[in-house]
């Protein structure tokens, strides 16, 4: 006689892939490629509660802030473009796909743009680093010219009468 889970486990396999001889070998690369996916787009808020504090949200942005400790790894997450600002001198190394790690030293009120991406970042300097992110989610394709930004930015800090 055969088990129930065994009758259900077949059904269940035809109905998925219509074929009754799939078995737990054909599913895995399957599997394995979904999690990579779903791993790529994580939320950082989610996979590194610890690091990321999320204080503002609406449907325009997300502002967190960010703290990691020396030597710490903030794992693999993903953002839509984002403005950084260090609120502490630091240094970062951040890993992306297909791509070699970048070394990034950063000074208070030092502001980055970045593009949408997935990466994970690790501390390489010897003190607790702080960020703001600020996370611009109806953006679509926006296109920065960072010496037009530049001159806006230079313009708008300055005092009127100058």
């Amino acid at each position: 006689m055969v088990g129930v889970g065994a009758v259900a486990e077949s059904a269940a396999t035809r109905c998925i892939f219509g074929k009754p001889d799939m078995n737990m070998k054909s599913i895995l690369p399957l599997t394995v490629l979904l999690l990579a996916l779903v791993a790529q787009a994580q939320d950082p808020a989610v996979v590194a509660p610890d690091f990321y504090k999320c204080t503002f949200e609406n449907e325009h942005a997300r502002l967190c802030e960010v703290s990691f400790k020396p030597g710490a790894t903030i794992p693999s997450h993903s953002h839509p473009q984002h403005l950084v600002y260090a609120v502490t001198s630091g240094k970062i190394r951040i890993f992306k796909a297909n791509a070699e790690p970048t070394d990034v030293e950063l000074v208070p009120g030092q502001v980055l743009w970045i593009p949408a991406e997935t990466h994970h970042g690790t501390n390489t300097g010897d003190a607790e680093l702080k960020l703001l992110v600020v996370e611009f989610r109806d953006l679509k394709d926006a296109a920065m010219d960072k010496a037009e930004d530049k001159a806006k930015a230079d313009t708008e800090s300055k005092p009127s009468g100058q």
